[in-house]
C-alpha cells in the first residue's frame, strides 16, 4: 500500500496556510462588525428652530441605537465653512449648493406666507407668493 506524507517543508507550508486563512476570516468578521456598527464623532450643524424642533427630540433614539457614535449638534443659522468647520454634515433649507460640495435633497418644503389681517388691511391680497416691496415683512 502506498503512502504520501507531507515533507517538512509542506509541513510549514501548510501551518503558514492555515494560520493566513484563519487571519483572512478574522479580517472579514472585523469588516463586517465595522460595516454594521457607527463609531465615532460627527460633527452636524442644522439651522436652529429646525433643528431644535425636528432634529433635536431625533438624536437621543439614534444615539441610543448607535452607542459607538457621539454627536457634536451645532445650531447655527449663519452661512459656516464646512471645511474650516470641521463640519461632517450640514443640513440645510436651501436651493443654492456651493460648487465645493455636495448635497443630496432629502424633502421638500413648502412655504406658507402669513399675515395679520391688520397687516393687510388697506392691501389687494395676492393669490401668488409675490410680496410688495412695499410691505414690511419679515425675512
Amino acid at each position: 500500500m502506498r503512502q504520501v506524507s507531507l515533507t517538512p517543508a509542506d509541513a510549514i507550508y501548510v501551518a503558514f496556510a492555515r494560520r493566513a486563512l484563519h487571519l483572512t476570516e478574522r479580517a472579514q468578521e472585523n469588516l463586517r462588525t465595522l460595516r454594521t456598527e457607527l463609531t465615532g464623532l460627527i460633527r452636524l450643524t442644522a439651522p436652529v428652530s429646525w433643528g431644535q424642533r425636528v432634529l433635536g427630540p431625533l438624536l437621543p433614539a439614534f444615539l441610543a441605537q448607535h452607542p459607538g457614535l457621539e454627536i457634536e449638534f451645532l445650531l447655527a443659522d449663519r452661512l459656516m465653512d464646512l471645511a474650516d468647520e470641521r463640519i461632517d454634515l450640514a443640513l440645510r433649507m436651501s436651493a443654492f449648493t456651493p460648487p465645493d460640495l455636495v448635497s443630496i435633497p432629502l424633502t421638500r418644503l413648502d412655504w406658507v406666507i402669513c399675515a395679520t389681517p391688520s397687516c393687510l388691511a388697506g392691501t389687494t391680497v395676492r393669490k401668488e407668493p409675490a410680496v410688495p416691496a412695499q410691505h414690511p415683512c419679515l425675512n
